[in-house]
Protein backbone atom coordinates (compact mmCIF):
# COMPACT_ATOMS: atom_id res chain seq x y z
CA UNK A 1 0.00 0.00 0.00
CA UNK A 2 0.95 3.85 -0.56
CA UNK A 3 1.25 4.26 3.50
CA UNK A 4 3.16 1.46 3.43
CA UNK A 5 1.60 -1.21 5.45
CA UNK A 6 0.63 -4.69 4.16
CA UNK A 7 -2.84 -5.37 2.88
CA UNK A 8 -5.01 -7.06 5.30
CA UNK A 9 -7.08 -9.02 2.12
CA UNK A 10 -6.38 -11.70 1.06
CA UNK A 11 -8.49 -11.70 -2.23
CA UNK A 12 -9.45 -8.65 -4.54
CA UNK A 13 -9.81 -9.30 -7.75
CA UNK A 14 -12.29 -5.73 -7.93
CA UNK A 15 -9.72 -3.56 -6.69
CA UNK A 16 -6.18 -4.89 -7.55
CA UNK A 17 -4.51 -1.75 -7.24
CA UNK A 18 -5.66 -0.74 -3.82
CA UNK A 19 -7.16 2.35 -5.51
CA UNK A 20 -10.41 2.68 -3.17
CA UNK A 21 -8.87 0.36 -0.73
CA UNK A 22 -8.96 1.91 3.16
CA UNK A 23 -6.52 1.41 5.24
CA UNK A 24 -7.63 0.72 8.77
CA UNK A 25 -4.26 0.42 10.70
CA UNK A 26 -3.26 3.21 13.31
CA UNK A 27 -1.93 6.28 11.11
CA UNK A 28 1.81 5.87 11.29
CA UNK A 29 2.41 9.66 10.90
CA UNK A 30 4.43 11.64 13.63
CA UNK A 31 1.99 14.92 14.42
CA UNK A 32 4.52 17.59 12.51
CA UNK A 33 4.13 20.42 15.85
CA UNK A 34 4.73 17.56 18.53
CA UNK A 35 6.87 14.07 19.22
CA UNK A 36 3.45 12.05 19.25
CA UNK A 37 1.77 10.03 16.84
CA UNK A 38 -1.63 10.68 15.05
CA UNK A 39 -5.02 9.09 16.65
CA UNK A 40 -6.26 8.13 13.21
CA UNK A 41 -6.49 5.50 11.07
CA UNK A 42 -4.24 5.50 8.23
CA UNK A 43 -6.28 6.53 5.68
CA UNK A 44 -7.92 9.31 7.30
CA UNK A 45 -6.50 12.74 6.86
CA UNK A 46 -4.93 14.08 9.72
CA UNK A 47 -6.75 16.48 12.23
CA UNK A 48 -5.71 19.34 13.72
CA UNK A 49 -3.83 17.84 17.04
CA UNK A 50 -6.18 17.96 19.91
CA UNK A 51 -3.22 16.42 22.88
CA UNK A 52 -2.31 18.95 25.11
CA UNK A 53 1.22 20.04 25.27
CA UNK A 54 3.73 22.77 27.07
CA UNK A 55 5.28 25.75 25.26
CA UNK A 56 6.79 28.60 25.69
CA UNK A 57 4.99 31.75 25.15
CA UNK A 58 7.57 34.41 22.65
CA UNK A 59 6.12 37.39 23.94
CA UNK A 60 6.69 37.00 27.51
CA UNK A 61 8.51 33.75 28.14
CA UNK A 62 5.71 32.08 30.22
CA UNK A 63 5.30 28.23 29.75
CA UNK A 64 1.43 27.69 28.73
CA UNK A 65 -0.34 24.85 28.55
CA UNK A 66 -2.16 24.49 24.97
CA UNK A 67 -3.52 22.24 22.14
CA UNK A 68 -0.65 20.75 20.37
CA UNK A 69 -2.25 22.76 17.05
CA UNK A 70 -2.13 25.78 18.71
CA UNK A 71 0.67 28.10 17.54
CA UNK A 72 2.46 29.90 21.10
CA UNK A 73 3.04 33.01 18.95
CA UNK A 74 -1.29 33.77 18.56
CA UNK A 75 -1.74 32.02 22.08
CA UNK A 76 -3.00 33.94 25.04
CA UNK A 77 -0.88 33.96 28.12
CA UNK A 78 -3.67 32.99 30.72
CA UNK A 79 -0.59 33.84 34.05
CA UNK A 80 -2.37 36.24 36.19
CA UNK A 81 -0.82 40.07 35.24
CA UNK A 82 1.68 40.82 37.94
CA UNK A 83 1.84 44.73 37.05
CA UNK A 84 0.54 47.44 39.47
CA UNK A 85 -2.56 49.55 37.82
CA UNK A 86 -1.05 52.74 36.74
CA UNK A 87 -2.32 54.18 39.68
CA UNK A 88 -0.64 51.94 42.09
CA UNK A 89 -3.97 51.10 44.09
CA UNK A 90 -4.42 46.83 42.95
CA UNK A 91 -2.57 44.26 40.99
CA UNK A 92 -4.01 44.12 37.58
CA UNK A 93 -6.80 42.13 36.86
CA UNK A 94 -5.84 41.04 33.67
CA UNK A 95 -3.88 37.95 32.15
CA UNK A 96 -0.18 38.34 31.12
CA UNK A 97 -1.57 38.06 27.15
CA UNK A 98 -4.24 40.37 27.43
CA UNK A 99 -1.99 43.60 27.21
CA UNK A 100 -2.19 46.61 28.57
CA UNK A 101 -6.50 48.42 28.83
CA UNK A 102 -8.18 51.05 30.46
CA UNK A 103 -8.97 49.27 34.07
CA UNK A 104 -12.36 49.15 34.44
CA UNK A 105 -11.85 47.87 38.27
CA UNK A 106 -14.46 49.68 40.92
CA UNK A 107 -11.82 51.52 43.88
CA UNK A 108 -12.20 54.26 46.46
CA UNK A 109 -10.89 57.37 45.74
CA UNK A 110 -10.29 60.07 48.06
CA UNK A 111 -11.62 63.73 46.11
CA UNK A 112 -9.48 66.24 46.53
CA UNK A 113 -11.79 69.50 46.88
CA UNK A 114 -14.11 67.80 49.64
CA UNK A 115 -12.16 64.72 51.14
CA UNK A 116 -15.34 62.44 50.43
CA UNK A 117 -14.75 59.05 49.53
CA UNK A 118 -16.34 57.72 46.19
CA UNK A 119 -16.29 54.60 44.08
CA UNK A 120 -15.40 55.10 40.47
CA UNK A 121 -13.80 53.01 37.75
CA UNK A 122 -9.79 52.43 38.60
CA UNK A 123 -8.74 55.01 34.98
CA UNK A 124 -11.24 57.80 35.88
CA UNK A 125 -9.40 60.79 37.09
CA UNK A 126 -10.52 62.54 40.13
CA UNK A 127 -11.00 65.86 38.91
CA UNK A 128 -12.93 64.35 35.97
CA UNK A 129 -15.54 62.50 38.17
CA UNK A 130 -18.21 64.85 40.49
CA UNK A 131 -19.13 64.23 44.13
CA UNK A 132 -22.19 62.69 44.55
CA UNK A 133 -22.27 62.36 48.42
CA UNK A 134 -25.49 64.12 49.45
CA UNK A 135 -24.87 66.80 52.00
CA UNK A 136 -26.38 69.71 53.83
CA UNK A 137 -26.01 72.98 51.69
CA UNK A 138 -27.17 76.23 52.84
CA UNK A 139 -29.73 78.06 50.64
CA UNK A 140 -27.82 81.79 49.90
CA UNK A 141 -31.00 83.91 49.66
CA UNK A 142 -32.75 81.90 52.03
CA UNK A 143 -30.61 80.66 55.10
CA UNK A 144 -32.67 77.16 55.24
CA UNK A 145 -30.69 74.08 54.39
CA UNK A 146 -31.28 71.29 51.75
CA UNK A 147 -29.66 67.97 50.63
CA UNK A 148 -28.03 67.75 47.89
CA UNK A 149 -25.31 66.37 46.28
CA UNK A 150 -21.39 67.67 47.14
CA UNK A 151 -20.75 69.21 43.46
CA UNK A 152 -23.45 71.29 43.26
CA UNK A 153 -23.58 74.69 44.42
CA UNK A 154 -26.71 76.28 45.62
CA UNK A 155 -28.09 79.00 44.11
Amino acid sequence: LDCGHQCTRSCHPDDPEHTSFKCLKPCARRCPDGDHPCHVCCYEKCPPCMIRVKRIIPQCLHEQEMYCYEEASYFVCKIPCLKLCPNGLHKCPLYCGEGCRLCKVIVEKIMPECGHTQRMKCYVPVDKHYCNVQVDKVIPNCGHTEQMECHISPS
